[in-house]
């Protein structure tokens, strides 16, 4: 993962009907956000978070209230990718902690499944066919039908978070747009991320830490979480950016300096490849 640099001006689409939040509340692990505009972005990171803007999030939005973990990925799934899928000299138990090496291509899998067992509509698509079995093998290298999949946000099933949706729920709340902060806390990170300076180079297990002003925990570290977003600056919509291999990743990871967890870093990976630090959690377009 590399940082590119460029930057110029966003156009930002602009809904006077999402200007007010109401209280989220939370059921089954989830936690209900309102679709509202908010300013997204900072003056003080990389290129690639400028200039801040003004982003739509069009629906209210159900996301989980912490990471996948490696019992649910499995429970879905009926395998575990994990590279910590053991239990060290720690008291923690590996399955609830983040499932990690997994890619971008087995996280959609995943939320068509689970949708589909919890009995909601899927969201993804490939030449118009949801049910995964009909997609082919998992690729593990760039495979153009793969980076032309489709998502229906009109649909109640699971799926991964826009980069708006993510960073909206990351911010908790905050109205802060110039001073760089993580997740429930403007200051020191600590007691709300697992990162380099205390995670003892491993993953952990979710909700350990403080959650943010909403219920979500680990918004900041443990894991770098998947978006569906392709890897872009600002400058260019979302629909004028040409597929390369690059997804949009949030929230830094366990092996990360405390500023790879600020709300507004941003960073990327490739579609289908995994890494040791990589997990995702889900959300739910409210209906």
């Amino acid at each position: 993962m590399k940082k590119l640099l460029k930057m110029s001006t966003f156009i930002p689409v602009v809904l006077a009907l999402f200007a007010g939040c109401r209280e989220a509340r939370s059921y089954d692990g989830f936690v209900l956000l309102e679709g509202r505009i908010f300013m997204m972005g900072s003056n003080y990171g990389f290129t690639d978070t400028l200039p801040v803007h003004r982003a739509a999030v069009l629906n209210d939005f159900y996301i989980q209230d912490h990471e996948v973990t490696q019992e649910e990925f499995e429970s879905v799934m009926g395998y575990n990718p994990s590279f910590f899928a053991y239990r060290d000299n720690s008291s923690e138990d590996p399955a609830k902690r983040p499932v990690e090496q997994v890619s971008w291509n087995e996280a959609i899998i995943y939320c068509n499944r689970r949708s589909v067992n919890e009995g909601f509509k899927p969201c993804y698509s490939i030449n118009g066919k949801t049910n995964p079995d009909e997609w082919g093998e998992i690729p593990f290298v760039n495979e153009e039908k793969w980076t032309l999949v489709e998502c229906d946000f009109k649909a109640d099933g699971f799926r991964l978070p826009t980069e708006a949706e993510w960073e909206l729920a990351a911010r908790g709340g905050s109205k802060n747009v110039s001073l760089p902060f993580y997740s429930g806390t403007e200051t020191d990170p600590g007691e709300f991320a697992w990162f380099l300076g205390n995670s003892e180079s491993s993953t952990r297990e979710v909700k350990t830490r403080k959650p943010n002003e909403y219920g979500l925990y680990d918004m900041s570290g443990n894991v770098w979480e998947l978006t569906w977003d392709w890897y872009g600056y600002y400058s260019v919509k979302e629909e004028d950016r040409i597929p390369p291999y690059y997804r949009s990743i949030r929230g830094g990871g366990y092996y990360d300096a405390d500023f790879h967890c600020v709300v507004t870093y941003r960073d990327f990976a490739v579609q289908y490849g995994k890494d040791f630090d990589v997990g995702f959690r889900v959300v739910r377009t409210a209906r």
